[in-house]
């Protein structure tokens, strides 16, 4: 029987907050190409350094945010048996729900201590490895309608961002759209339940991993933060600014790059003794390039010594990763 806790596994120091750059977000829609350029230069640089950034400005609006977190919130706290009709159907599915211990994103023998709620484009009708039919709780219009809203604004988040990545490469501010036309992203729930007071505060809640795909926009409620990453050989906190998202490349971005950006390690950790009894909620946007987008290195990322990858699907790349992950939990 799997113990239901998380275990102390680490004990390394953790420092004070990370060196991470917020980004107004609105400056890549800005008419004055010099004002972009400048935004671009310093995406580049933060993706070089941590593969982080903090995005203010983005447009999303609090309500639509406020009622993503409620219904979020409401399907956790659901019993078991009524979230059992939307289980995830295949472990290489990530639609519908799936419960606590089902991965491992640190590739442990014992699964993450979060369950979870998956869906993909809402256009999906079920005609292809990656073209899977979303699953709906019943009864449940409000959480179709908030969900299916949320992806959208997801969509226009990371489509700007991604004009703010060609540019601080030195692309054209269009490059990656054709990539990513019929992209096949995947928005996710993360519910954490509540920590016993037998657990070690600092200890690991969700254990260390970097993301599969091009990007992540991820939400988070959390007071105080457990979002840590890995900095200079230290566990740094991730800053928590109301109001924002924060945004870290995947493998999948730092091999188009060909490792001038970096797929960082990060974690969640417990909270503090006085938070332990505290839901933890985090919803982030995975974005994933179209499947069949033949992944090779950016012409404007290539050293001297030619390319460090040979070119891969971003469908496999993603088929490869989420294999891994489901192999250890």
């Amino acid at each position: 029987m799997r113990d239901p806790l998380p275990t102390a596994t680490d004990t390394t120091e953790v420092l004070d907050q990370a060196d991470i750059p917020v980004i107004a977000l609105d400056g890549l829609d800005s008419p004055d190409q010099e004002v972009r350029r400048a935004l671009g230069a310093r995406i580049d640089e933060a993706n070089r350094h941590v593969g982080f950034l903090v995005v203010s400005d983005h447009g999303v609006p609090q309500r639509l945010i406020d009622d993503m977190h409620d219904v979020c919130e409401e399907f956790f706290a659901l019993p078991e048996h009524l979230k059992q009709p939307v289980h995830q159907p295949a472990p290489e599915t990530s639609r519908g729900w799936m419960e606590p211990h089902a991965r491992s994103l640190a590739g442990k023998r014992t699964g993450d201590y979060v369950e979870y709620f998956a869906i993909g484009s809402p256009e999906a009708i079920g005609e292809g490895v990656f073209d899977h039919v979303n699953l709906w709780p019943a009864g449940q219009d409000r959480f179709r309608a908030v969900w299916t809203a949320y992806y959208r604004q997801m969509e226009r988040v990371a489509t700007t961002l991604l004009k703010g990545f060609a540019l601080g490469l030195g692309l054209a501010e269009d490059w990656f759209d054709a990539s990513c036309a019929k992209h096949c992203s995947v928005l996710f729930a993360n519910g954490f339940p509540p920590v016993s007071d037998l657990a070690v505060p600092g200890s690991v809640r969700l254990g260390e991993h970097t993301d599969y795909g091009s990007l992540t926009i991820l939400y988070r409620n959390e007071r105080p933060s457990g979002l840590q990453v890995r900095q200079e050989g230290q566990w740094r906190l991730v800053p928590d600014i109301p109001g924002t998202f924060v945004v870290n490349i995947g493998d999948l971005m730092a091999r188009w790059t060909d490792d001038r950006w970096v797929s960082t390690l990060h974690r969640v950790a417990n909270p503090p003794a006085p938070s332990l009894g505290e839901r933890r909620l985090s919803i982030p946007f995975f974005h994933q390039p179209d499947p069949d987008a033949l992944i090779e290195a950016i012409p404007t990322c290539i050293g001297e010594s030619g390319a460090k990858y040979p070119p891969i699907t971003s469908g496999d790349n993603y088929l490869l990763k989420t294999r891994r992950s489901l192999a250890a939990a």
